[in-house]
C-alpha cells in the first residue's frame, strides 16, 4: 500500500478494554472495509460488524503453509493442523468444541500453500467462549504422545483416502508440483510421506509452535452480529497477554517461468480413459493482481464450452477445466499456478492435449477476445465473487487470508472492479506470458511399462523420533499460565433474530412464494422447488434425463450466466423435489425470475418425456440409489394402500427470493411471469395416504448391514410445531439425541442413526433411518421402541430441551449467514408450509417451548415406536426380526 492511500485511510475513535483504542478503516476512502487494531504482541485483528447477521465468524489465520516446512518437515503443516484441535491448558482432551457443538456452531482448520487457517461460525451470543477457545491454543497447546499418535493416525488415514485409494489420488494435487516447479519449497508434496511423519516428535512440535504460532504472525478476524467496542475488550482480555515472540523469516519461492518442459506420467488402477493436468507458473497477486484476474478470465474462456471441448481440441469425447491456484484463486503468493485439466477418452493423446493447451494460449495472445465477451466473462466472476463475500465464514477467511498474503486487504473488495476493467489487451497479455511459460504436465491413465503412483516428494533428512523420550516442555503443553488453567467465560443471553421484511403468498397454482428483503448488496438468491411426486420414485433412472431435457428446452441456465448469474438443477436426494438453484444480479427481477418461471411451465411436458425415456437409461442415469431415497422406493413399491399421491408441478411447491427487492416488486413480476393454474377445489393440494402397519423386507445378500427406516404419518396442524422440532431433536436429531446415546450405552456399531420429518409423495411423516450390523438389528430396534415411548411417556428434564432448543435455535440462526443459506432454507421450509415470517421468528418460539409440551408432540410423531418401514439385509438377518 502506497503511503498516499495509507494517509487516506479515515481513523475512528473508540472506546476498548477501557483505554483509547484507535481503529482504521482498512476499506477506501468512503470507510467502507473492516476495522483494524493491532495488539501490544503483533496479533493483527480485523472486524467487520454486520447487524443484520445472527451469528458471528471468527477465523484465525497463520503465516505458514506447505511451503513453510523445512526440508525433513514435509506434511508437518498439516499434521500440526490436526493437533490444535486435540487440546489447550485450558481446554484439554477435545473440549475446545464443547461450546461449538453445544449452540449448533461449526469450527474447523485448513493448510493451504501459504498459510493456515482456524475458523468457527456460532451464535452471536457464544462469541466470548469462541474467542477464549482460539486464545488458548495461541497461548498454550496441549500435546502429549497419545494425541500425536492419535493424530498421526487420522493424518494416514486422510492421505491415503486422497492419494492411495482413489484411481485419481494426488491428481492433480499434491503431484502437479513437482514438475511445474523447480524450488524444493513450491513442489514438495504437501501431505507428507507417512514413514516419515512417524518420526514427528513433540520436540518437533513445540519448535514448529515457536517458530510459526506467535502472535505476530497470525491476523484474528471477525465477522457478523457483534459491537465492535466489546469485541475488542473481550480480544485485549484473552489474547493481549499472549507474549510477542520473533517472526519466522518467509521461504525462498523465486521460480523462473521459462524453461524445459517436465513430463509425470503413472497409471492409476480404475481410471477408464486418461486425465491430463497441464500446469503453467503464474505470477502471484502479490506481484501482478491485474495479470492474475486475467488469467482468471482467460480460464474461464478456456475451460467449460471452450475451445479445448471443441473438435480438435484433443479428439473427441474430451472434456476440459481450467482454473487459477491449487486451492481456487488469490489463495497463494507468488508463484502460484495456471491449471488446465482434461479428461480423455482411453487411448488419447495426452500430449496432443498439452500441445493444444499451448496453441490455444498462443491464439488467445495473438486475436484479442471481443470486449463484449470479456465483460460477460469479468462480469460473472465478480458477481460470483460478491455472492461468496456474503457468506459470514467466506468472508472472516478471505479478509484474513488477503491481509496475510498480500498486506492489503482492501484487495479484497476491490477485485470486481478490477475485474470489471479489464481489456481484451489484458487478457491477450496473460495468454502470451502463459503460452510462453514452461510447462508441467502431470498423466494418469493406463500404460504398459508405466509405474503406479510415486512416492511423496521429500528433501532432507527426517527428524529423529522422539515421541517416547519425554522431552516435551513441562507435562506436555508448550506454555503456561501463572495462574494455571483459566476459567471457561459462559455465553450471553440468546440475541433476538435480527428483523427482516418479509413477503408471502400461495398463487393459484399452489405454489408458496417467500420473499425476504435483504440490503446486504449480494446477488439475488432465487430457489425454486417442484414437487415431482411419484415420479422419483417410479422411474428413478429417468431423472437425468428429466434434468438435462428442462435445461436444454428452456436455456434458463444460459440465460441466467448471460446475466452474470448461475443456475443447478438437480432432483433432491429424497427423489421428491425437483430444485433449482440459481443467483443473478439483483437488477431487474423479471430478467432474474424469468428462466425460473420457464422450468416451471415445462415440467409437465419434460416428465413425460423423461418417464418414457427411463427404461432406455437403465441403472445408469443416477448410478448408486441414494440410501433414503433406495428404502424409499421399496416402501412406494410395497404400499399397495397409497393413493391421490399429488400430481407433479408447483402445488405444494416453492419459489425463495432474497434479493434488494421489496417483496411487492417481487410478486409483481412474479404475476406476470408465471402461470395461474388451479389449485383443488378445497384450496388445499391433495396427499398421498398410504398404510400404517407394515414392516417390509427386502432381501439383499451382498451386505453385512441392516438398514432401517421406520416411518409414521403426521397429524395435520402447525400449532405445536416448535414442540415437534424439539421432540424430533431430543430423540435422534442432533448430537445429544437419546437414540444415539442408548446405542453408544449398550455398545451397537449404528453408523447411521438419525431422526426427521419430511413430505412423502406429499404426505407428512416423521422417520427414523439406522444403519446397523445385522447381528445388531435386533436389539436396535428394541431400542428405538423403547426411546419412543420414554419421550412420549415421561416429561423430559428442564436442562435437556434447554440444551436441545439451544442447539436448534443456534443451527436455525445460520439462515442469516448469507443470503444463499436464507433462500436454502425458505425454499425447503416452504414446502412444509411454513411463510417466511415463521422461519424468521421460530429460533425464538423454540426457547419458549415447555418440557411438558414435548412428550405429547414426540408422542403424535413417533408414538412407541414406527411400525411401518423397511429391513433392508441378509435373509439371515431379517429372518430373526
Amino acid at each position: 500500500m502506497t503511503e498516499n492511500q495509507e494517509r487516506q485511510r479515515g481513523a475512528v475513535a473508540m472506546r476498548s478494554a477501557g483505554r483509547k483504542q484507535t481503529w482504521t478503516s482498512a476499506g477506501d476512502t468512503a470507510g467502507a472495509g473492516p476495522l483494524r487494531a493491532t495488539l501490544s504482541n503483533g496479533l493483527r485483528v480485523l472486524l467487520e460488524p454486520r447487524p443484520e447477521a445472527a451469528r458471528v465468524a471468527l477465523c484465525v489465520t497463520y503465516g505458514v503453509g506447505f511451503r513453510s516446512e523445512r526440508p525433513g518437515q514435509e506434511g508437518l503443516a498439516h499434521l500440526f493442523e490436526h493437533l490444535m484441535f486435540r487440546g489447550s491448558e485450558s481446554l484439554p482432551d477435545g473440549k475446545f468444541f464443547e461450546h461449538v457443538h453445544r449452540f449448533g456452531g461449526a469450527a474447523n482448520g485448513t493448510t493451504h500453500q501459504d498459510y493456515t487457517d482456524y475458523y468457527q461460525v456460532v451464535p452471536s451470543a457464544v462469541l466470548e467462549p469462541a474467542l477464549f477457545g482460539e486464545a488458548d491454543r495461541m497461548r498454550a497447546p496441549r500435546f502429549t504422545p497419545e494425541t500425536l499418535g492419535g493424530q498421526l493416525a487420522g493424518v494416514e488415514q486422510e492421505i491415503r483416502e486422497r492419494t492411495v485409494d482413489t484411481p485419481l489420488g494426488g491428481f492433480p494435487w499434491p503431484l502437479l508440483p513437482r514438475v511445474l516447479y523447480r524450488e524444493p519449497a513450491n513442489a514438495h508434496d504437501g501431505f507428507g510421506d507417512i514413514e516419515r511423519l512417524r518420526r514427528v516428535g513433540l520436540d518437533d512440535c513445540a519448535e514448529f509452535f515457536d517458530t510459526h504460532y506467535a502472535p505476530g504472525n497470525a491476523v484474528l478476524t471477525l465477522v457478523g452480529g457483534f459491537e465492535p467496542d466489546r469485541a475488542m475488550a473481550l480480544i485485549e482480555r484473552h489474547f493481549g497477554d499472549i507474549p510477542a515472540r520473533g517472526l519466522p523469516a518467509r521461504p525462498v519461492l523465486d521460480e523462473p517461468l521459462d524453461g524445459e518442459d517436465r513430463w509425470l506420467r503413472y497409471t492409476g488402477a480404475g481410471v477408464p480413459g486418461t486425465a491430463v493436468a497441464v500446469g503453467h507458473p503464474l505470477l502471484g497477486p502479490d506481484r501482478d493482481l491485474d495479470g492474475y484476474l486475467a488469467a482468471m478470465v482467460l480460464a474461464r474462456v478456456l475451460g467449460g464450452r471452450g475451445p479445448l471441448s471443441e473438435p480438435g481440441g484433443a479428439g473427441p469425447g474430451l472434456s476440459a477445466n481450467a482454473g487459477c491456484g491449487f486451492f481456487g484463486p488469490l489463495d497463494a503468493r507468488d508463484p502460484d499456478a495456471f491449471i488446465v485439466v482434461g479428461s480423455l477418452p482411453h487411448g488419447a493423446d495426452p500430449e496432443r492435449f498439452a500441445g493444444n493447451v499451448r496453441s490455444a494460449l498462443e491464439e488467445r495472445a495473438v486475436t484479442r477476445l471481443p470486449a463484449a465477451e470479456v465483460t460477460a466473462h469479468a462480469r460473472g466472476l465478480g458477481v460470483r465473487h460478491l455472492r461468496t463475500q456474503a457468506d459470514l465464514s467466506a468472508r472472516s477467511r478471505s479478509l484474513g487470508r488477503f491481509e496475510q498474503l498480500f498486506d492489503d486487504v482492501s484487495l479484497l473488495d476491490e477485485t470486481p472492479r478490477r475485474l470489471f476493467e479489464l481489456t481484451p489487451d489484458r487478457i491477450s497479455g496473460a495468454a502470451a506470458s502463459l503460452a510462453g511459460a514452461r510447462q508441467g504436465v502431470l498423466a494418469v491413465g493406463s500404460w504398459p511399462g508405466e509405474e503406479g503412483r510415486p512416492a511423496p516428494l521429500t528433501h532432507g533428512a527426517p527428524s529423529p523420533a522422539d515421541r517416547g523420550r519425554g522431552a516435551y516442555r513441562s507435562a506436555g503443553q508448550l506454555a503456561r499460565s501463572p495462574e494455571g488453567p483459566r476459567p471457561v467465560p459462559a455465553a450471553d443471553p440468546q440475541h433476538p433474530m435480527p428483523a427482516r421484511a418479509t413477503y408471502d403468498e400461495v398463487l393459484p397454482s399452489g405454489l408458496r412464494l417467500l420473499a425476504v428483503t435483504d440490503s446486504r448488496g449480494a446477488p439475488a438468491e432465487i430457489r425454486l422447488r417442484l414437487n415431482l411426486g411419484a415420479f422419483a420414485l417410479t422411474a428413478p433412472h429417468a431423472t437425468t434425463s428429466l434434468v438435462r431435457a428442462l435445461v436444454r428446452g428452456t436455456g434458463a441456465d444460459r440465460s441466467l450466466r448471460e446475466l452474470g448469474g448461475g443456475l443447478t438443477v438437480r432432483v433432491t436426494e429424497d427423489g421428491q423435489w425437483l430444485e433449482a438453484a440459481g443467483y443473478a444480479p439483483a437488477e431487474e427481477p423479471e430478467a432474474a425470475l424469468g428462466p425460473f418461471a420457464a422450468l416451471a411451465v415445462h415440467l409437465r411436458t419434460v416428465l413425460a418425456e423423461a418417464d418414457g425415456n427411463a427404461d432406455a437409461e437403465g441403472g445408469a442415469g443416477r448410478g448408486a440409489a441414494v440410501f433414503g431415497q433406495d428404502l424409499d422406493r421399496e416402501l412406494w413399491a410395497a404400499a399397495a394402500d397409497v393413493r391421490d399421491p399429488v400430481p407433479p408441478g408447483p402445488r405444494g411447491g416453492s419459489l425463495a427470493v432474497v434479493a434488494g427487492w421489496t417483496g411487492a416488486r417481487v410478486a409483481r413480476a412474479v404475476h406476470r411471469l408465471f402461470p395461474d393454474g388451479t389449485q383443488d377445489s378445497d384450496g388445499q393440494p391433495t396427499a398421498a395416504v398410504w398404510h400404517t402397519g407394515r414392516l417390509v423386507r427386502v432381501r439383499q445378500q451382498e451386505t453385512d448391514d441392516v438398514r432401517i427406516l421406520l416411518c409414521r404419518p403426521e397429524p395435520p396442524g402447525h400449532e405445536d410445531e416448535a414442540a415437534r422440532y424439539l421432540a424430533t431433536a431430543l430423540l435422534g436429531g442432533y448430537f445429544r439425541g437419546r437414540l444415539g446415546l442408548a446405542a453408544g450405552a449398550q455398545g451397537l456399531g449404528v453408523s447411521e442413526l438419525f431422526t426427521g420429518r419430511d413430505l412423502f409423495v406429499g404426505a407428512p411423516r416423521a422417520w427414523i433411518r439406522a444403519r446397523v450390523p445385522g447381528q445388531q438389528a435386533g436389539l436396535l430396534l428394541k431400542t428405538v421402541r423403547a426411546e419412543c415411548a420414554r419421550l412420549g411417556d415421561e416429561v423430559p428434564a428442564e436442562a435437556e430441551v434447554a440444551q436441545a432448543a439451544e442447539f436448534c435455535a443456534g443451527q436455525l440462526a445460520s439462515v442469516y449467514d448469507s443470503p444463499s443459506a436464507l433462500a436454502d432454507a425458505l425454499s425447503r421450509l416452504g414446502t412444509r408450509g411454513w411463510t417466511a415470517a415463521d422461519t424468521m421468528a421460530f429460533p425464538e418460539r423454540l426457547h419458549a417451548v415447555a418440557p411438558e409440551d414435548v412428550s405429547p408432540a414426540a408422542g403424535r410423531l413417533f408414538g412407541a415406536g414406527p411400525s411401518s418401514g423397511v429391513l433392508l439385509g441378509r435373509d439371515a438377518y431379517l429372518d430373526s426380526l
